[in-house]
């Protein structure tokens, strides 16, 4: 009866040792697996962020290019914005870029000479464009036209 006794303790004993270890293992691989899903996400998060930065930095470059392409000339017409944005290559290398335009500001006073001068416009198109006014129709003090947007 005392051996019975005595294995029945030792056999205890080793339950316990060994639920113990497992406890421990468990919780040794629970936290490294953690450790290293967070090191994993932090890689990622890190890499999304510099990607997002240096497209968003190079969204900005066009738009200082575009001013640039402006302050070249006093005068920049429609055929040369559009060789200017046809170089950019838009679709392949800036996807976020649906179109790139440019509004002017009109003042009241001229904005009769600016419709004519839309309307005479053949450097694209070879038909200028009558039809052009612009709108919302009404007198102000000064206008924002959108003159140049590409692609058309």
């Amino acid at each position: 009866m005392r051996v019975t006794r005595n294995i029945f303790w030792v056999s205890f004993a080793i339950l316990g040792v060994g639920i113990g270890i497992s406890t421990a293992l468990y919780w040794l691989v629970h936290d490294s697996i953690r450790n290293e899903a967070q090191l994993k996400f932090e890689r990622q998060a890190s890499d999304a962020h510099h990607k997002i930065e240096a497209r968003i930095r190079s969204y900005i470059d066009i738009m200082y290019g575009l001013g640039a392409l402006f302050r070249t000339s006093s005068s920049i017409d429609r055929a040369q914005f559009h060789r200017y944005v046809t170089g950019l290559d838009l679709p392949r290398r800036f996807p976020g870029f649906g179109a790139i335009n440019y509004a002017e500001q009109v003042p009241g006073e001229a904005r009769a000479h600016f419709e004519q001068k839309v309307r005479k416009d053949t450097s694209l198109d070879p038909g200028g464009y009558p039809q052009f006014r612009i709108k919302p129709p009404g007198e102000r003090r000064a206008y924002h036209v959108l003159s140049y947007q590409e692609p058309m």
